[in-house]
């Protein structure tokens, strides 16, 4: 099943491919497509072949780009075609009944055929403008709605797609997002694609309970209730929290630290309990 954060990878510039994408991994990416158009077929069959180790490792699907031949020479869980690559009956025939074979479109009725011919998902793009591919052609939102109610098979936004615009694109429907720069570029690849996963575990119902924290705050962001409410969220969870202490804070230790009074805490425990619950309680520092 293709959903979540969709990664492809870029062409391996500076050597540090792998850890990239073992980055991306541990920060959440469900898919891993490794598109590579200037390697020799035999180095990029052995790139390949440790790109699946890390898929396998984390859990992930791993997708060639383009090459079915590649895909079946390296155990790929699938390919990704191009409109202008060969056809999905050759590649099912390569890779046989049990593998995925994506497709690129631009319209319903590209996705309509794709799926008429035995693809497994496609992607629909170009969503936003991207320097991945200058001559793209942008669809937009709303031809996403399009194919997304046209065909039974998930639907994989691409194109120009960040953090903050990828939200707008699972409320018109898309199973998976793929992006290339937003991950493969940034400094922190693992931050970056955590992002993505967040805006997926947004849209599951409390796949995994409420968490209260009661603990007190890090105004540097790295300990404290703003550390426990980005873990739980990224968890699954919906957190909620009663803040028992203010702190001025940073990565070299805590500046000053304001309690808050013990009614106050109690009311903020109370007004969450109140309401929205909790399945889990987690206690931090308390002050005293």
């Amino acid at each position: 099943m293709i959903d979540g954060l969709y990664l492809i990878t870029n062409d391996d510039l500076d050597g540090d491919l792998l850890p990239r994408i073992t980055a991306a991994l541990k920060g959440g990416a469900r898919v891993i497509q490794y598109r590579e158009k200037t390697l020799p077929v035999q180095e990029r069959l052995g790139v390949a072949k440790k790109i699946l180790t890390l898929c396998r490792k984390f859990g992930a699907i791993f997708i060639i780009n383009d090459l079915p031949e590649l895909a079946w020479a390296c155990g790929a869980d699938g390919v990704h075609l191009g409109q202008g690559d060969t056809g999905i009956a050759e590649a099912r025939k390569i890779l046989g009944p049990n593998k995925l074979i994506g497709v690129s479109t631009h319209n319903p009725e590209e996705a309509l055929k794709a799926a008429a011919h035995g693809a497994d998902y496609v992607a629909i793009g170009s969503m936003y403008p991207t320097g991945t591919k200058d001559d793209a052609t942008v669809v937009g939102v709303e031809m996403l709605r399009k194919v997304k109610r046209a065909v039974d098979i998930p639907v994989v936004a691409i194109g120009g797609i960040t953090a903050q615009r990828a939200d707008e694109l699972l409320e018109a429907g898309a199973d998976s997002v793929a992006v290339i720069s937003a991950v493969m570029s940034d400094p922190n690849p693992a931050l970056a694609a955590g992002e993505f996963a967040l805006l997926f575990n947004r849209h599951v119902e409390d796949p995994r309970g409420q968490v209260m924290t009661i603990a007190g705050s890090d105004s540097g962001g790295g300990a404290g209730l703003q550390a426990d409410i980005k873990t739980i969220t990224l968890l699954g969870s919906y957190a909620s929290s009663a803040i028992t202490a203010l702190t001025a804070q940073n990565t070299t230790g805590v500046k000053a630290v304001e309690a808050a009074p013990p009614h106050f805490v109690g009311a903020q425990i109370k007004a969450v309990l109140d309401d929205i619950g909790a399945d889990v309680i987690k206690t931090g520092m308390l002050y005293s």
